[in-house]
């Protein structure tokens, strides 16, 4: 991110997609002119910000943008399911659900097949943009 932020701030290029937590801090100094927030709702701590929906580009939503934990296909069952209620655990502890949030993102510890699908439906979205735009393989 670093490389192309600074282009955007030297004028070099005229938009960027980019977390918050990495905008934030040049927006509030001027830096940057916050344009939308990528997701379904606004940004908690940018609620003047519209979604991108709202800015006039409809049914665009970038659900791209999420963190999961994964383990070798093999664990056992009891293993998984014990590593994804302490991660519910630790999403619920203040300090751990704070720094998520300040981040731009929602930390939900949705069940393990819940995940699944999730990375299952980005992998085919993916495939279909990259089908779409006729990017060879490389």
């Amino acid at each position: 991110v670093a490389p192309a932020m600074n282009a955007v701030v030297a004028g070099e290029v005229n938009v960027i997609f980019m977390p918050p937590i990495v905008a934030m801090p040049l927006v509030e100094a001027g830096k940057l002119r916050a344009l939308a927030f990528t997701g379904a709702a606004r940004f908690p701590r940018m609620p003047q910000l519209p979604t991108m929906a709202e800015a006039g580009v409809p049914n665009f939503e970038l659900a791209g943008v999420w963190h999961g934990w994964f383990a070798p296909a093999k664990t056992p069952p009891a293993i998984v399911a014990r590593l994804q209620s302490e991660v519910r655990k630790a999403l619920q502890v203040p300090k751990v659900r704070d720094f998520i949030l300040v981040g731009g993102y929602e930390p939900d510890g949705r069940s393990p097949e819940a995940f699944r699908q999730l990375v299952k439906a980005e992998f085919e979205r993916y495939a279909e943009m990259v089908q779409i735009a006729n990017i060879p393989k490389e």
